[in-house]
């Protein structure tokens, strides 16, 4: 017993180590604002709720082991980390792909000026929103059940991949170090915050070489594993975030828009969500495991979520009040409802049975249209996208019994409301006043 107490302690120690080298990451963030003052304000906001949450993880895991999973009210299982679809893992693959796209205002950033340093972090960028969609959709897991029926254990695929996003990850921060400057260190603290996920692999597998007895154990096993991800996500912000400062530093506008590539390649990404849409929607209907993560859904999540940063740009640079973060909170409560509400859940109505996640989806859509409207943010919405969101709502109503028709109309319902928000949002740099 004191041997595994003494286990437990180290464990918790570790755990608020890593927490601590994360915070410390997170005060050197020069937060984006257009009239460069440090306010750290929303970086501390999004630590409070990662600590927040590897807690409640901890505590969970420690009820359940005790009590059972019945003890836990399923309200709270919305915000357990360590399960899926749910809340946190929306809000984990969110703060992935937020950071992912401050990581691609580095090649607005440096894109004339250090092109290999530009593609660069379009590389990481691109890891990051693969490590988004792992967290929603499950891929790993998956990866690894693959890897064992192909009869080359669990980790027979899984290293293959991590081999090669190590080397991309290596290559491109090796090519930001060598630009020297500021450069070198934002390579250094980017190599220390994907230190702090990788090594979740290495707990993984003392995890199931190591009999984790009681309560306090496994829930510290949990936390620690979780309390690394989050911190590791904190300090890539503080890194990322400095490409955002460096484009609104500039206030004659000569290195373009904050999430410039949202406003560049908007048709491409409509296009492509649309085109990937009908394959990703059909593969999540027939993946048997339901208690896994749902790849169709993290693609609409982020269509919603990307929504979401285009409204979010007018604030940032003062164009619009913070009313306008009625319509963000809107489209954020979207992209969470497309992973933690379940698509199975359906109700018998008088004309026709419907499915619950495609009636809080419509009536959401429809709240955002008014508030859009009634705040005059939708000027430049043509009728003819009105009426093609109308009836896609209409359709996922009457066409949700389906799973594989409910996830393509969802992904389409988030890819045209992606694109109403931004023929409505003004892409240019203003920093009048």
């Amino acid at each position: 017993m004191q041997k595994s107490s003494k286990s437990v302690t180290i464990l918790l120690h570790f755990l608020a180590f890593s927490w601590w080298r994360g915070f410390s990451g997170v005060t050197r963030v020069a937060v984006f604002a257009a009239s460069r003052k440090p306010d750290f304000g929303r970086i501390f906001f999004i630590a409070a709720v990662c600590a927040v949450l590897v807690l409640m993880a901890y505590m969970i895991e420690f009820r359940t082991v005790i009590n059972g999973a019945q003890s836990v009210p399923k309200i709270v299982q919305e915000i357990n980390l360590a399960h899926e679809n749910n809340v946190a893992a929306w809000f984990s693959c969110a703060l992935l792909a937020i950071v992912g796209l401050h990581m691609m205002d580095g090649h607005t950033l440096f894109g004339s000026v250090l092109p290999h340093v530009a593609r660069a972090w379009v590389m990481i960028a691109s890891v990051m929103f693969l490590l988004s969609a792992d967290e929603v959709g499950s891929l790993h897991e998956r990866l690894s059940g693959v890897g064992r029926s192909m009869g080359v254990g669990s980790w027979g695929l899984l290293l293959p991949l991590g081999a090669v996003l190590a080397a991309v990850l290596l290559w491109a921060m090796a090519t930001i170090c060598w630009a020297g400057g500021a450069q070198r260190k934002q390579a250094l603290t980017l190599l220390m915050g994907f230190a702090l996920p990788g090594s979740v692999a290495v707990q993984e597998v003392l995890e199931h070489s190591m009999t984790w007895s009681g309560a306090r154990a496994s829930a510290a096993r949990i936390a620690i594993e979780e309390g690394s991800e989050l911190p590791g996500m904190l300090v890539l912000l503080s890194v990322a975030i400095g490409n955002s400062s460096g484009i609104l530093a500039d206030r004659h506008g000569r290195y373009g828009a904050l999430f410039e590539v949202l406003a560049e390649c908007r048709g491409a990404l409509q296009i492509g969500i649309i085109l990937l849409a009908p394959v990703i929607s059909h593969l999540t209907a027939d993946l048997q495991d339901h208690g896994r993560g749902r790849p169709a859904d993290w693609l609409a999540a982020m269509a919603f979520l990307s929504a979401a940063a285009v409204v979010a740009v007018g604030w940032l640079l003062g164009r619009n009040g913070h009313s306008i973060l009625v319509v963000v909170g809107l489209l954020l409560t979207l992209s969470c409802a497309c992973v933690a509400i379940s698509p199975d859940g359906a109700f018998e109505t008088a004309a026709m049975t419907v499915n619950g996640r495609a009636v809080l989806l419509v009536a959401l859509t429809a709240v955002l249209q008014a508030v859009s409207y009634w705040m005059a943010y939708r000027t430049a919405s043509p009728l003819w996208l009105v009426v093609l969101i109308t009836g896609v709502c209409l359709a996922l109503l009457g066409l949700s019994e389906r799973r594989s028709v409910a996830f393509l109309l969802t992904i389409v319902l988030g890819a045209l409301i992606n694109l109403e928000m931004s023929l409505a949002q003004k892409t240019e740099p203003d920093f009048e006043g």
